[in-house]
């Protein structure tokens, strides 16, 4: 297309560049394109979006771990009173004294033989898992 004479491309107005767009009955259509100036004006925000976005998640992973570790701390604890209450114990069964327990009906019952093995074996299997 030719300028007229005496128009220069300062003078002539310009149009936003267009984009074909597909309607519904098959065809196209052309919209304008969005302009870059106004990108980079909405990038600007975004980006500071995504920065604060970042922060958070952060901050967010960060409390995680300090709360896992605090139940990891929890658990040790809890498997060292364990083991030295399962040393306690399995010290009292070698040495062979009688051990009673309160049954349902509130007697006292003694171990035999049998339960005093199958009580160390018990003992044994918390030590072995709790004892590391």
């Amino acid at each position: 297309m030719k300028q007229p004479r005496g128009a220069s491309a300062a003078q002539r107005p310009t149009l936003p560049p267009t984009v074909p767009e597909a309607t519904a009955d098959g065809g196209s259509q052309e919209t304008p394109a969005p302009a870059p100036a106004l990108a980079a004006k909405v990038g600007s925000p975004a980006q500071g979006i995504d920065k604060s976005l970042e922060e958070k998640k952060k901050q967010a992973e960060a409390a995680e771990a300090a709360k896992k570790k605090e139940e990891e701390q929890k658990l040790a604890a809890q498997r060292a009173e364990n083991c030295k209450r399962a040393i306690s114990v399995k010290a009292g069964l070698d040495s062979g004294v009688r051990i009673a327990r309160t049954n349902e009906k509130g007697e006292r019952q003694f171990l035999d033989d049998a339960e005093r093995a199958a009580e160390m074996q018990r003992v044994q299997a918390i030590i072995q898992s709790d004892c590391k």
